[in-house]
């Protein structure tokens, strides 16, 4: 039994950090192509949607991601700066 006990907790601990690894890859490769995507907006005359891109959605994304957790402080961060960035669109 004690064998038995000791391979599932082997095999939850493996789950668990695939998991958590996958967490990380994702956030990684999701702030990767948020940035790039900023650069190529500024670059293109679009700095409104390149501050959307790279302002507090960025670090809340990142934080679901690699932290598994979010807060209320990151939504009203991110709609805060979508306010801002948005507020000065020309029509």
């Amino acid at each position: 039994m004690r064998r038995l006990d000791k391979q599932e907790r082997e095999v939850a601990a493996r789950r668990t950090h695939a998991i958590n690894m996958a967490g990380i890859v994702a956030g990684v490769a999701i702030a990767a192509g948020m940035l790039v995507a900023a650069v190529f907006l500024g670059i293109n005359n679009q700095p409104w949607l390149a501050a959307l891109l790279s302002g507090p959605s960025i670090l809340a994304l990142i934080k679901v991601f690699v932290l598994r957790k979010s807060g209320n402080g990151d939504m009203a961060a991110t709609a805060t700066a979508n306010k801002t960035a948005t507020q000065n669109l020309v029509p």
